[in-house]
């Protein structure tokens, strides 16, 4: 609200004739924004939205009624009495769906002789979706705007400078009251995350309201952004305007809001803005709120501290009455509520969180329903099924558990429509996972379908909270990563074989066979660091299984070689080698074992056709080594020795290069 505008405006309006600028002045609507300093065009989440932002009426879920008044700069010197007056109507069409539906009247007067009145028709609703989880939403209002004055008995005997003509001034003897038709457009971005963005063109058809000659209102501009969570607003806003004085001015104001819920007492709610801008304004607001089921109570004090120094200041109060069902942060605020409760009454331990205590089995016959729901996706509905059996169930945290985890799936996906898209198989099995208390599974699931939809902002927003509460990091891959999110974690293995940490490299093959159990690549590998381990039963079962996915003739060879070692190995007798042996010596795990582990062979027959074959075999081995395929360059220097075992090249070739990777 614009107070020095409505000084230099209204209380000279009597005597003059005023610029279009100094009518209909941006009065807002509303005690809330007014506590906010006006700076509500990124927020107009109630049923004043059309004063800052109609498009901000399509994220009304419920029926709104509201009535406010303000008076305006109490204490002027000249006993002014400027008062506003307005009601507000919103209808959402299909509980949002299609767009809401407004209805407002404005009423503003000074003493008995000025007077104001504005009708507003406006409507708004969501035009957009965006991949990112990102909306954007479009509003409009119509409004007709009328105003009148009372001449009075000075209007017959009026001075025009020093000359009294003691004749009526032509204004004052026109027409006393003047109406026109005007339109406002505002549009409204919210991101997939904590961020909204507003702008608002007031006075489209710039009518003229002068009540002698032609005198149009401007357009003025708004443009706001706000950071929202649960119980908070931070947001700054700038207008651009024509001023009273017909010059043209930007106001800055910044503001903040927090509600604070309580377990029996409703809901309290406290504001606040600095606002600057031109023709040294400058000005400070407090607002207050009390919410308590349906009706909602606002309160601000709107303080001028620049351009004028004789008012105590602005007040508003409004009283809302909102229908229908719950709005998603009502939904929120009483289940934490209803969860407050519960820890406080003693039915859910103290300190209890989603990772503590395993959900309820579904697969209870008294929860037919709500796994039914969670089969088809349906989340949303298993959630307030759920929560409306709740009551009738026994007191066990485990049901407030799985309530919890129910809730939890569906703020982000209140219905998952399964595809045979990889990514959805593998989502939908991650939000199964969780549901059953297994963690693990669940963070791993559902960061490879991440991977696989980067532009799902959803599941990153998910797995955000789904960290906090089970204080498991998610697995993040940059999506441009050309190794793609299993290529990732053998990369990972990898640099974990090279230092030699066994039991890691074991559990990151695991990890991938659980996301991939047909990975060949990992089958080799588990193969192999079981091997090295010694848990020879273990290597037999991956490679026996890496061999009925591996398609290259060279590496089913290979793998048969490997096969017979790990065999050879398991039908000795496992006694303890002697300091010094070859038993003792600890190779690359992830590397294929080599035949310093078999007993010595006698030297073969090597005919032409086999050195031929091994000059072969040596060089391919040395492009494989020189280009980093090492586990290439093994298996050719292997298929050597099952030519000659005592290939004095090829040994040398094997144990480089174990050293090489042992420095990597």
């Amino acid at each position: 609200m614009k107070t020095k505008a409505l000084s230099l405006a209204f209380l000279c309006l009597p005597f003059s004739a005023v610029s279009a600028g100094a009518y209909f002045l941006d009065m807002g609507g509303g005690a809330r924004a007014a506590g906010l300093g006006g700076a509500f065009t990124a927020i107009a989440d109630n049923a004043y939205a059309p004063y800052y932002n109609p498009a901000g009426l399509a994220q009304l879920t419920q029926t709104e009624v509201s009535a406010s008044y303000a008076q305006l700069l109490t204490g002027l010197s000249d006993g002014s009495n400027l008062g506003l007056s307005q009601l507000a109507y919103a209808q959402p069409l299909e509980n949002g769906k299609q767009g809401t539906l407004a209805v407002n009247y404005q009423n503003f007067g000074l003493s008995q002789v000025y007077n104001e009145q504005s009708f507003y028709l406006s409507y708004g609703r969501k035009i957009l979706d965006f991949k990112s989880g990102g909306s954007l939403m479009l509003g409009a209002n119509a409004k007709y705007l009328s105003h009148g004055f009372q001449p009075g008995s000075e209007a017959s005997n009026s001075c025009q400078g020093f000359n009294c003509t003691f004749g009526v001034d032509p204004v004052l003897a026109g027409r006393t009251t003047q109406g026109a038709p005007d339109a406002d457009l505002g549009l409204l971005y919210r991101s997939s995350g904590h961020l909204q963005a507003g702008l608002m063109v007031e006075h489209l058809m710039q009518p003229n309201v002068a009540f002698s000659g032609t005198d149009k209102l401007p357009l003025n501009f708004h443009a706001g952004i706000d950071y929202s969570a649960l119980w908070m607003n931070l947001t700054a806003q700038v207008d651009d305007m024509q001023l009273a004085d017909g010059t043209q001015g930007q106001d800055f104001i910044i503001a903040a809001e927090r509600y604070f819920p309580t377990l029996d007492y409703g809901e309290f709610g406290v504001r606040g803005s600095f606002g600057y801008g031109s023709q040294s304004w400058r000005q400070l607001t407090l607002g207050l709120s009390y919410i308590i089921n349906k009706l909602e109570f606002n309160y601000a004090f709107v303080m001028p501290i620049g351009g004028i120094s004789t008012s105590a200041g602005t007040q508003r109060a409004d009283l809302t009455f909102r229908f229908g069902k719950p709005n998603p942060r009502e939904v929120l605020t009483a289940d934490l509520m209803d969860k407050a409760r519960k820890i406080r009454n003693g039915l859910i331990p103290v300190g209890l969180n989603l990772g503590q205590i395993r959900p309820h089995d579904l697969s209870d016959p008294r929860l037919a329903q709500v796994r039914g729901f969670v089969e088809e996706g349906k989340f949303a509905a298993a959630y307030e099924q759920m929560k409306s059996l709740r009551p009738n169930l026994p007191k066990d945290p485990s049901y407030d558990i799985l309530l919890d985890r129910l809730n939890l799936i569906a703020e982000f996906y209140p219905s998952f429509r399964k595809s045979k898209e990889p990514w959805s198989q593998i989502m939908f099995a991650g939000l199964g996972s969780f549901l059953k208390g297994q963690d693990q599974h669940a963070m791993l699931r559902l960061s490879y379908a991440e991977s696989l939809s980067p532009d799902d902002a959803r599941i990153e927003k998910m797995l955000s909270k789904l960290e906090a509460v089970t204080e498991i990091k998610a697995i993040r891959v940059n999506p441009n990563s050309p190794l793609g999110f299993i290529g990732e974690f053998l990369y990972r293995e990898e640099a974990a074989n090279d230092s030699m940490e066994y039991a890691r490299v074991k559990q990151i093959l695991a990890n991938i066979l659980y996301l991939d159990p047909n990975n060949t690549v990992a089958l080799e590998r588990l193969g192999s660091v079981n091997y090295t381990t010694k848990d020879y039963a273990q290597a037999v079962k991956a490679w026996e299984k890496a061999l009925e996915t591996e398609t290259s003739p060279e590496e089913i060879a290979s793998l048969k070689n490997y096969l017979q070692l790990a065999k050879d190995a398991l039908a000795r007798p496992q006694t303890s080698s002697l300091p010094g042996s070859t038993e003792n010596q600890v190779q690359s795990a992830t590397q294929p074992p080599t035949t310093q582990n078999a007993p010595a062979a006698p030297a073969p027959q090597i005919t032409s056709r086999d050195r031929a074959e091994i000059a072969r075999l040596y060089k391919q081995g040395v492009d494989d080594y020189a280009a980093g395929n090492y586990l290439s360059a093994t298996a050719e220097f292997l298929k050597i020795l099952e030519i000659d075992p005592n290939n004095a090249e090829a040994n040398k070739a094997l144990e480089r290069i174990n050293q090489v990777r042992g420095r990597q």
